[in-house]
């Protein structure tokens, strides 16, 4: 008899704490699938800016060494071979989040032709956290670094978004202040991808 009990109460035990934790799992964890939020397209009105970045097409690309959002190293000289696209923005910039439909549009285009995509956050007050909730609402899959290092600078950077390439030579080959023309943009990585 008091086998059975033992036995009974063993069984009531495990189904109350089966429904604890499927109840949990339920209420407080999050299971569903991520969601991306679309990038706003940019006003149809917009001006074009007509200023360059003070770092010319033909310099050679100064040296990033930081560790990215998630603490993993990276050197843009560790790259050399491969074109860079990179991408001066701010996730309180309006016009950075505008063009973050065409970034993933070229990422999604060239993420496997050695193409590397990097995005440099200049946050005033930001975090790495800020970021990298930026990062996954656009679900941007490539190398986010907050500049803690002056990064902007080093490329002379005065305004955002600005857009470089980085050639396989570690050569600036392309620079763009304001919205990114992704039609222009891409035939310049298939002219240095090629190369």
């Amino acid at each position: 008899m008091k086998n059975k009990q033992i036995l009974l109460l063993s069984i009531i035990s495990v189904a109350v704490i089966g429904v604890f934790v499927i109840s949990y799992s339920f209420f407080y964890l999050d299971v569903s699938p991520q969601v991306c939020s679309e990038a706003p397209s940019a006003p149809s009105d917009l001006e074009e800016i007509s200023l360059s970045t003070l770092l010319e097409v033909g310099e050679n690309a100064p040296e990033i060494s930081q560790s990215d959002v998630f603490g993993d190293n990276f050197s843009l000289s560790a790259l050399q071979g491969k074109v860079v696209l990179l991408n001066f923005m701010g996730t309180w910039c309006a016009s950075c989040i505008w063009e973050m439909g065409d970034l993933i549009e070229l990422h999604n285009l060239y993420a496997n032709e050695d193409v590397v995509f990097l995005s440099i956050a200049i946050e005033g007050n930001g975090t790495v956290n800020d970021v990298i909730d930026f990062k996954s609402k656009y679900c941007a899959d490539w190398t986010f670094i907050l500049d803690e290092d002056d990064i902007f600078s080093s490329f002379e950077v005065e305004l955002l978004p600005t857009t470089f390439v980085v050639d396989r030579f570690g050569v600036i080959a392309y620079s763009r202040v304001g919205l990114l023309d992704s039609n222009q943009l891409s035939n310049v990585l298939d002219e240095f991808r090629k190369v």
